[in-house]
């Protein structure tokens, strides 16, 4: 509800009651991180996942604070754990994936981002982190096979007819990208990216 005061003076008297109380452990700091308490929140989240070392949501979270801090590589551990321990958990899979792919290490990120499609064929994130991670290791030809599939599943994504229409734009095939950013605008007239990217596409 927006009060952050009055859930951290919440937690804390539930520690003051029972200081081994790994949920209000966890839920604090990630609390104390959000308000930019990171030394603090970062110390209890990695005692709350210490607690309750199965837990996939605390190792998701505390995964997701540690790639904010710039520690992608420990991040990419705790997604691992978060997606072992739970391995239907899309948010953990996600974030794996999207953690590979800014390392790097496209061959792993696809690997992810395929086994989640596979778990759940309608998840856009995943086709969409795919066709970004094809993008990016220069298989542009399946990027858009990819982007093609999701803009079949949800034709009024922005997102998703965004991307397709960077991929068509490199692909030079200018004209469909040009269609796909005023696409992507009709669905949100507000993105002020694919209004950037209908700007550059059209010829001068």
């Amino acid at each position: 509800a927006g009060r952050a005061q009055q859930a951290e003076a919440l937690y804390r008297q539930v520690l003051a009651a029972k200081p081994d109380h790994a949920a209000a452990t966890h839920f604090l700091g990630l609390l104390l991180h959000q308000a930019g308490q990171w030394a603090e929140g970062l110390a209890l989240m990695e005692r709350s996942v210490r607690a309750e070392p199965k837990n996939a949501d605390f190792m998701n979270n505390l995964g997701t604070v540690l790639r904010d801090l710039g520690r992608a590589p420990t991040a990419m551990e705790y997604f691992r754990k978060a997606v072992a321990a739970k391995p239907d958990m899309l948010a953990a899979r996600d974030n794996l994936g999207t953690v590979l792919k800014e390392l790097g290490q496209f061959g792993a990120a696809q690997e992810v981002f395929r086994g989640t499609i596979g778990r759940n064929p309608f998840h856009i994130r995943a086709r969409l982190g795919l066709a970004d991670t094809l993008q990016e290791a220069g298989h542009l030809d399946e990027a858009l096979a990819v982007f093609e599939e999701a803009a079949a599943i949800r034709p009024k994504d922005a997102e998703v007819l965004h991307g397709y229409g960077v991929g068509l734009m490199e692909k030079g095939r200018l004209e469909e990208a040009a269609g796909m950013f005023r696409r992507a605008l009709a669905a949100d007239p507000g993105m002020a990216k694919a209004w950037l990217m209908l700007s550059q596409v059209k010829r001068q």
